[in-house]
């Protein structure tokens, strides 16, 4: 669930940024939600890893990457 929550924080920055913080400029302003966003593209991107509770629990990964889902 990694990148499932991963794509709903970055949508929410987003929504942080141009609604709130975007007028106010970067330093002192959107610094924090850009940073949680590049963070939320990396875990987008890699995935959660080894040390996930997803791996623990259920042994796999719910969207494999590299892997088709069907077929």
């Amino acid at each position: 669930m990694t990148r499932i929550s991963a794509i709903l924080l970055a949508v929410d920055m987003i929504g942080a940024t141009v609604l709130a913080k975007l007028s106010r400029g970067f330093v002192g302003g959107y610094e924090l939600e850009l940073l949680l966003m590049s963070v939320c593209i990396a875990l987008l991107i890699g995935g959660p890893g080894r040390i996930s509770v997803e791996r623990d629990l259920l042994k796999r990964e719910i969207f494999p990457r590299g892997k088709t889902l069907a077929g």
